[in-house]
């Protein structure tokens, strides 16, 4: 059993190499999540920028609200 190999030689490398390949799973983790990230942001803003380069407006100002309000008020504060 792992009790039983824990106070033995080949218990102890167990713990170790385990250790070490938790170790590195989170490291490798943290890495890709960090590019992940970052490649989002890259491309999210050039994206965009292209898009404004373009004339393309964005699809919020395409298609606008189609709700209509009793209270003019109500109508001005949901177009913020």
């Amino acid at each position: 059993t792992l009790t039983v190999a824990c106070k033995t030689g080949v218990g102890k490398r167990y713990e170790k190499y385990r250790k070490r390949v938790e170790s590195l799973r989170k490291t490798l983790s943290a890495k890709r999540l960090e590019r992940a990230i970052s490649e989002f942001h890259e491309t999210t803003h050039a994206k965009e920028i292209d898009q404004q380069l373009q004339g393309i407006k964005p699809s919020e100002l395409l298609a606008p609200s189609t709700i209509q309000y009793e209270l003019e008020e109500r109508a001005e504060v949901a177009r913020l």
